[in-house]
């Protein structure tokens, strides 16, 4: 990996750690969203974990696996609002026992499971695209401006979205060439910098909101 794409993913991993701080920061608005809540302080302590590991030069693609599980259960619990049909909860079952199984027997923990996560991602998603067309439909009028949840998801989109194609391309890299360092290169960096934009957006929310 060239040096650039190093600080890349570094600054998308410390991203995770000023929003967990933020969100510590304004713990009385944030508090009320216990998902969201979980959901940044487990993806900042495995990240946390992960920025050790590589200080010491050990394999940390493992906590990738968890990262991607955290992910796909707390994003599927924080979109429970939308009351979702009893299906959707087939196929969140289907891609979780997926994940698994790919984590486990089709790509080695110690790799990245680029499989299992662009279908979770995938997953994810939808279930964003679908928050904005379920916002629309409400009855309830609110204020796009003062909600914390509508932000969130504007910077899970750019999140999801980012780190779908990221995993898309490490696959077909992955299929084609022996050197490892090409998925970092390729795939890693636009997953950091959707990580990045994630955060900003989420955390400048936070600040604006907290001065209203």
């Amino acid at each position: 990996m060239h040096t650039y794409s190093y600080y890349i993913v570094f600054i998308g991993d410390c991203s995770e750690i000023v929003l967990f701080f933020l969100f510590l920061l304004f713990l009385k608005r944030t508090r009320k969203y216990p998902w969201l809540l979980a959901l940044v302080a487990s993806i900042t302590t495995l990240t946390g974990l992960t920025m050790i590991l590589s200080a010491y030069k050990l394999n940390n693609l493992w906590i990738y696996h968890l990262i991607g599980l955290v992910e796909l259960i707390l994003i599927q619990g924080f979109y429970k609002r939308l009351h979702l049909q009893r299906w959707v909860n087939v196929v969140f079952s289907i891609v979780l026992i997926y994940y698994l199984f790919d984590s486990f027997f089709i790509e080695s923990l110690l790799e990245m499971n680029a499989l299992g996560r662009s279908i979770s991602t995938l997953y994810l998603l939808a279930l964003n695209l679908y928050f904005y067309l379920y916002t629309y439909q409400k009855e309830e009028i609110f204020e796009v401006s003062k909600s914390l949840v509508f932000f969130f998801n504007v910077g899970l989109t750019f999140y999801l979205a980012g780190s779908f194609f990221a995993f898309l391309m490490s696959n077909e890299i992955m299929f084609t060439s022996t050197d490892t360092s090409d998925f970092f290169y390729h795939g890693w960096v636009l997953h950091s910098m959707a990580q990045v934009m994630k955060n900003l957006i989420i955390g400048v929310a936070l600040i604006k909101l907290r001065k209203r």
